[in-house]
């Protein structure tokens, strides 16, 4: 009989996963990457206008960070993630380091990490409706809790990390005229985007508690 070898972790699709099911790895690879993507724009600053910059972080920058977010951009290592963004933002707006971000975003048109987050999870649940129950397909009281998700009970921290529990959360606070647009399959994502530009949540904790903090 073949003994199995343990391993520390896997890489899939690009994703790194070590054996404690945490992305500790995987961000640690992302950030001399975007360490890199800072480097090419601060060397285009003075070359070319706010467009093209933007272009530029979109390209280099954003396409990394985007890509996976819906698994990773919840973990508590992301901080670090989010310090670079910022670290970029600033750069493109000639801001020195002590200055707040949070105008900076909706300036560029460009959402935070958490923002970006749960925008990438309310995505994955817009195309992936028939996988969850609402509540008015469980009662018919006319409530603004009917457009909610019904949420799986569980008292399990790891799967309330999962990308299904969490989309779940994530939806059940979103304003209800936001909400509601899911159900017409028409404007959701759209809406949603103004939506997180407008606030630029720091964290998905503010988000859930919808506090700014300055």
């Amino acid at each position: 009989m073949n003994a199995i070898k343990e391993n520390d972790g896997l890489k899939f699709l690009g994703l790194k996963l070590d054996k404690s099911l945490n992305w500790k790895n995987h961000i640690d690879k992302l950030l001399p990457k975007l360490s890199s993507a800072c480097f090419v724009i601060r060397s285009m600053l003075s070359h070319c206008n706010t467009t093209i910059i933007k272009t530029i972080y979109f390209a280099y920058f954003h396409s990394i960070l985007e890509y996976g977010i819906a698994f990773w951009g919840n973990f508590t290592e992301s901080v670090k993630v989010f310090k670079l963004q910022k670290r970029v933002i600033r750069l493109m707006t000639g801001y020195n380091v002590r200055a707040s971000c949070r105008p900076l975003f909706p300036r560029l048109g460009i959402m935070t990490l958490s923002s970006q987050y749960i925008f990438s999870l309310m995505r994955f649940l817009s195309q992936n409706l028939q996988l969850h129950t609402f509540n008015l397909n469980i009662h018919n009281y006319s409530t603004r809790c009917r457009i909610q998700l019904h949420k799986p009970s569980t008292a399990l921290t790891l799967y309330q990390k999962v990308l299904y529990y969490e989309s779940v959360s994530i939806y059940n606070k979103l304003p209800y005229n936001i909400g509601e647009l899911i159900l017409q399959n028409k404007g959701f994502l759209t809406n949603l985007k103004k939506y997180l530009l407008e606030k630029t949540f720091y964290s998905v904790e503010e988000y859930m508690n919808d506090l700014l903090d300055g």
